[in-house]
């Protein structure tokens, strides 16, 4: 219907930019439901001429840049070229620059060149789209009042973005705010609403990563509330269920670094097996593979069980090759498997293991990307391992 109501609006007709938004939006949604790439391609396509045909003083222009960023950013996320995810982020800048400050669409401007500069950062490791990203959605915070059914989202994407900074350089503040606005977030929404389970998860998830940092025994009991809360609310089938038990693994395996509880550990390692079992191809695939290969590690100290030694070298394996060179989270990957390794090494005396450390270590601490600290310890630990074998 939307097609032919295009195919009958001639050019130049005031009406067919909007029948062009009406056939995109159309089209989107279709593919949203069946996720057949040639939708998304046509709904760009045609979305692009409806932008075209919209003069830069009508009132929709800025949603509909926004709208256009965020179909190229759905064909980035399917298909993975850069170039999407490039252009989504200028044609989010040009609705930000476009809208004022009193637009109504200016806060979804901000929020979705957020997302877009998040989606950056996550693939090159560059920290000015990470510290750009988090000032857009402070804006966008700004901008919308409590009572804004899209204010929930929009903290939860803050704190998100601030837990990954926190990753990167360590900064209390951002650990702190990001937990305060989970909480916020959670406030604000009722059990029902769908996306509450995430924004909990979210939170026990800076609530863990504080406790790392400050080991505050409340904190991690706080941490691991909000993940089970969070697990309560989700039901079985849902495509994300995965994440809110990959947290919750976290949250348990912490509390065991500083409880040293059996049962912590096993009930950690049993999450992050079931997180496993049903994550599909994605890109938080190589984390929970780590997580797990991280627990059985902790685990094997504490039983000397090998069996779970040699499974968690297998996890971090499999983490290592789901993550792609050049990924700001490889280094990491590489060092927690060396590590393991040297443990297996200290015990059997296999030189392919031995091998194995140093060329990881050697590709940590040579890779142009990922936190500085990890590839320092990469370097630091190659040397030791060159020393130790030089030394017998």
């Amino acid at each position: 219907m939307f097609q032919q109501a295009v195919r009958l609006t001639p050019d130049g007709h005031l009406e067919r930019a909007g029948r062009l938004y009406d056939l995109r939006k159309s089209l989107t949604d279709r593919f949203q439901k069946l996720r057949d790439i040639n939708d998304i391609n046509e709904s760009l396509l045609v979305f692009q001429q409806a932008v075209q045909l919209t003069p830069d003083e009508h009132s929709k222009k800025p949603i509909r840049f926004t709208h256009l960023g965020n179909s190229h950013q759905a064909r980035f996320e399917q298909l993975g070229d850069l170039d999407d995810l490039n252009q989504s982020v200028i044609l989010h800048e040009k609705a930000a620059k476009l809208a004022p400050d009193s637009h109504p669409d200016k806060p979804g401007a901000f929020k979705g060149l957020g997302n877009s500069l998040m989606l950056r950062f996550q693939r090159l490791g560059d920290l000015g789209d990470l510290n750009k990203s988090i000032s857009m959605f402070q804006r966008a915070a700004e901008l919308i009042p409590d009572d804004n059914r899209t204010r929930p989202a929009l903290l939860n994407n803050l704190a998100n973005s601030l837990v990954c900074r926190f990753g990167w350089l360590g900064d209390h503040d951002d650990i702190n705010e990001a937990a305060l606005k989970f909480e916020q977030a959670a406030i604000l929404m009722p059990d029902s609403n769908l996306f509450k389970p995430a924004v909990l998860s979210g939170l026990g998830n800076s609530l863990s990563h504080r406790f790392e940092q400050m080991e505050n025994p409340v904190g991690i009991e706080k941490s691991i509330w909000a993940s089970r809360q969070a697990l309560r609310l989700t039901p079985d089938g849902h495509p994300y269920k995965f994440a809110i038990l990959h947290n919750l693994g976290r949250s348990l395996s912490n509390r065991f670094k500083h409880l040293r509880d059996p049962v912590d550990i096993n009930e950690s390692v049993m999450v992050y097996q079931q997180a496993v079992k049903l994550i599909p191809v994605h890109p938080s695939k190589p984390i929970s593979f780590g997580n797990l290969g991280i627990s059985l590690c902790y685990r094997f100290e504490q039983s000397k069980d090998l069996g779970d030694l040699n499974e968690s070298i297998l996890m971090l394996q499999q983490a290592v090759k789901f993550t792609p060179d050049g990924h700001p989270d490889k280094p990491g990957y590489l060092c927690n498997l060396s590590g393991t390794l040297w443990a297996r090494f200290q015990k059997l005396r296999n030189p392919d293991d031995h091998n194995q450390i140093l060329s990881h270590y050697m590709s940590a601490a040579c890779s142009s990307t990922g936190p500085a600290s990890v590839r320092f310890h990469a370097a630091s630990r190659w040397a030791q391992v060159v020393k130790y074998a030089s030394d017998r």
